[in-house]
């Protein structure tokens, strides 16, 4: 019979690699040990991997994945240290990662790829805890609906840190984080009216000259 590869597997299981990993770890599914260490299954053992997956209370092969998030690409450095943060955070609650997400962008896009991929993960059941560091760091505003969509489909959030400030600095982090954004979008929208005006001064000049060349 035939053995997989590690990469087979998990194409075959239609999961990653790091996902596959943590099922071997847990002993969730069944492999064998090649004497240079590497990983082979059987195609009846992957079966009955997929089998178990699809029943509705498989919640053991349910993940667990940390989120991270900066605002611009000029704190990718930052980020870089808040994903260590927090998978040093996990490891040292013995906790195994399968996901590790990161986007750069505002918390108030909810049109962040990696943001909806993790709400895609959370709608599928595919996801048991998501880790954070900051509650900002999932979304800017409503968190509450982001709490009530998880409990709906059994998924915990973990907030690493809570944060610190009282209720009337949050208010006013609030409302700061609104004015700058749509400041940004004013200021985007002030560009593009400044080029469209230049374009159309460009445009009338390239007429006028053309026409005095035609009349030449």
């Amino acid at each position: 019979m035939k053995l997989y590869s590690l990469s087979e597997a998990s194409e075959f299981l239609n999961i990653n690699r790091m996902t596959l990993h943590t099922w071997c770890h847990k002993n969730l599914i069944k492999f064998k040990t090649l004497p240079n260490g590497h990983r082979r299954f059987l195609e009846d053992d992957l079966l009955e991997a997929v089998q178990l997956k699809n029943k509705k209370n498989s919640d053991v092969f349910r993940k667990n994945v940390v989120y991270c998030r900066v605002s611009t690409t000029m704190q990718k450095d930052n980020l870089e240290r808040q994903k260590q943060r927090m998978l040093d955070f996990c490891a040292s609650k013995g906790l195994i990662i399968s996901d590790c997400l990161v986007d750069v962008a505002s918390g108030m896009n909810f049109n962040r790829p990696n943001f909806k991929k993790l709400i895609f993960m959370i709608l599928s059941k595919e996801v048991d805890t998501i880790f954070v560091e900051y509650k900002d760091r999932l979304v800017r505003f409503g968190f509450d609906l982001i709490l009530h969509m998880c409990s709906y489909n059994n998924t915990k959030i973990v907030i690493v840190n809570s944060d610190s400030t009282d209720y009337k600095t949050e208010i006013v982090n609030d409302m700061m984080a609104i004015i700058h954004h749509f400041c940004m979008r004013l200021y985007g929208a002030r560009k593009t009216k400044i080029k469209l005006n230049q374009f159309k001064k460009d445009l009338k000049i390239s007429e006028i000259v053309e026409n005095e060349n035609i009349s030449n």
